[in-house]
């Protein structure tokens, strides 16, 4: 599984009010609920929730899951995750 630096991912999440995050021992949760149809201009009012799990390993963020879940429909989604974590990887550099 992917793996990210703690810090990175945490400094992330705390600059983007559009997640929310809990740390349970040695599990970090995130949650990220996209906007709307409504809200990014379109008609309807679904929206999506990603759920993403990592396994938290010394100074590092395992990925474990990430689930989609899309009104009553959920399933494990990899590749838009792959790009998310590259954009963080990018975004954090300094």
């Amino acid at each position: 599984m992917r793996e990210i630096k703690l810090d990175k991912l945490i400094n992330f999440l705390k600059g983007n009010s559009s997640y929310s995050y809990s740390i349970e021992e040695d599990k970090l949760m995130i949650s990220f609920q996209s906007p709307t149809l409504e809200e990014a201009g379109g008609d309807g009012d679904l929206s999506k929730i990603y759920l993403i799990t990592f396994r938290i390993k010394g100074e590092n963020a395992i990925l474990e899951s990430c689930k989609l879940i899309d009104g009553l429909n959920e399933r494990e989604i990899q590749g838009e995750i792959d790009f998310w974590l590259d954009y963080i990887e990018i975004s954090t550099e300094r």
